[in-house]
C-alpha cells in the first residue's frame, strides 16, 4: 500500500470496513478503533478516520466525541424512518417497471431468485440476506435512473444494518416468496398488485424487525449472535 497515494489508501480502508459491515462481520455497536485499524491497514490514524467519516456520511458509522467510532446501531425511531422512506421508493420503482415490462430484466430477476432458493435450501442466512437485499437493487438498477440506484442502495445499505441488529434466529424477515410475486405482477404489467405486494412485503419486514427491536434495544450487545453458536 506504500505506493498508493492518501486518496487511494482511505479508499481502500473505506471499502473494506464498507464490505466488513454489509456482510455482518462487523456487528452493530462494535468499537472501530483508529488506532488497531491503522496496524491493520498499515495506514496513518488519519487516513482511518477519513474513512471512518465517510462511512459516517452514510449512515453506517457512528462517531461520538470521546467515545471513538463504531457501527452504527439504528434506534427503533430510525427502523420506522428508513422503511417509511423505502415504502415512498419502492411501491414507485414497483409501478414503473410495471410500465416498462423489460424481458431481460424479469430474466435476470427469475435467476437471482433461484439463488436466493438455493440459499435458503442450504439455510445460508448470510447469504440469503445479501442476495434479498441485492434484490431490490436490481429492481432500482432497471429504472436506469443513476441518482435513484445511488440513493436506494444506501438505504438498503443501511437496513442492512437493521436486520444484521435485529433480525431473530428464524430469519424470516425478508420472505422470497414475496419477491417471486412481486416479479410476476411486474411481468403481467399488473401494477396495483405490484404495489400492493411492495407495501406488504415492506411492512412485514419493518413490523418483524421493530418487534425485535423494542425487545432487545435496551440490552442489545454487539456480540451477542455468537450465543446462538455455543
Amino acid at each position: 500500500m506504500g505506493r498508493q497515494n492518501a486518496h487511494q489508501m482511505v479508499d481502500t480502508v473505506y471499502a473494506a470496513l464498507h464490505r466488513s459491515i454489509l456482510d455482518r462481520r462487523l456487528r452493530p455497536g462494535q468499537k472501530l478503533r483508529e488506532q488497531a485499524l491503522g496496524e491493520l491497514f498499515s495506514v496513518s490514524r488519519t487516513t482511518v478516520r477519513a474513512a471512518l467519516q465517510r462511512l459516517e456520511s452514510e449512515g453506517l458509522v457512528t462517531i461520538e466525541p470521546n467515545k471513538g467510532a463504531s457501527v452504527s446501531l439504528p434506534s427503533v425511531n430510525e427502523v420506522n424512518d428508513l422503511f417509511r422512506v423505502r415504502l415512498v421508493v419502492e411501491t414507485g420503482i414497483a409501478a414503473d417497471l410495471c410500465g416498462r415490462q423489460p424481458a431481460p430484466l424479469i430474466k435476470r430477476l427469475r435467476e437471482h431468485l433461484d439463488k436466493e432458493q438455493r440459499a435458503m435450501a442450504a439455510k445460508d442466512y448470510k447469504t440469503m440476506s445479501k442476495l434479498q437485499g441485492e434484490f431490490h437493487v436490481l429492481l432500482a438498477e432497471a429504472t436506469e435512473s443513476r441518482n435513484l440506484i445511488e440513493f436506494l442502495t444506501g438505504i438498503i445499505s443501511r437496513t442492512s444494518l437493521v436486520i444484521s441488529a435485529f433480525e431473530d434466529e428464524t430469519h424470516s424477515a425478508c420472505r422470497s416468496d414475496e419477491h417471486k410475486t412481486l416479479v410476476d405482477c411486474i411481468e403481467s404489467g399488473n401494477t396495483a398488485g405490484a404495489i400492493t405486494c411492495m407495501r406488504k412485503h415492506l411492512g412485514d419486514i419493518e413490523v418483524a424487525v421493530t418487534a425485535k427491536a423494542q425487545q432487545i434495544e435496551d440490552g442489545y450487545h454487539p456480540m451477542q449472535h455468537l450465543l446462538g453458536e455455543l
